[in-house]
């Protein structure tokens, strides 16, 4: 059946209409409104994406860890440890690690990290777990106050958490100048040996240590 002219012309002239509008918005999304503010139909950077752009981090030394959390990011895996594990951990997938063997391989797997940072207790494995998991790994050893401001700096650029990271190191760093000048500890203090550690790799507390 012939459709009738008027059927034909008001549907030619719905197609003309929708074509006018998507050359309209195609415009407008490629070259701004007419006083040259651009608008941002797709690309505006919201929470979600920059929850996105930060980096799936595993932390092995619990020192990251603990400071990662304090900086506001959760890390996606911690170190499975032995007793009491501190409360803001909770809910946090855990990973196995053996002294001789390293952190278990699958389960960083499994986490899909970005980056791992460990101490060099276990650099030794780091080049094995690089090419299983394709994550970058970062060592960081904390032997002293310094090293523990410095690692937190570090960890801030890495999250994009650059201020918070700044207030934290402050502050390690000023109440490790309150306690150093401390007019109150005892001048005649038993002097003491403190030792930790595995049958591998054993530390001692010194003067330098926090």
């Amino acid at each position: 059946d012939r459709l009738r002219p008027n059927f034909r012309i008001d549907r030619f002239a719905r197609y003309v209409t929708m074509c006018a509008t998507a050359l309209t918005l195609g415009a407008l999304v490629s070259c701004g409104d007419a006083g040259g503010g651009e608008v941002q139909v797709a690309g505006s950077r919201t929470a979600s994406d920059a929850a996105a752009s930060t980096p799936r981090i595993v932390a092995i030394l619990p020192f990251a860890a603990d400071q990662l959390l304090a900086m506001g990011v959760t890390p996606v895996a911690v170190p499975a440890l032995r007793g009491d594990v501190p409360a803001d951990w909770d809910g946090i997938p855990t990973l196995a690690i053996d002294h001789s063997a390293g952190p278990n391989t699958e389960q960083l797997i499994a986490v899909s990290p970005d980056i791992i940072i460990t101490s060099s207790t276990y650099a030794q494995f780091m080049p094995l777990v690089e090419e299983a998991t394709g994550a970058e790994s970062v060592i960081m050893d904390v032997d002293s106050v310094d090293d523990a401001s410095t690692h937190i700096r570090r960890m801030g650029e890495m999250i994009g958490k650059t201020s918070e990271a700044e207030t934290l190191a402050d502050a390690i760093d000023a109440q490790s100048t309150i306690a150093a000048d401390d007019p109150g500890l005892p001048t005649d203090a038993p002097r003491v040996l403190a030792v930790f550690g595995t049958p591998h790799a054993f530390y001692a507390f010194l003067p330098s240590s926090y």
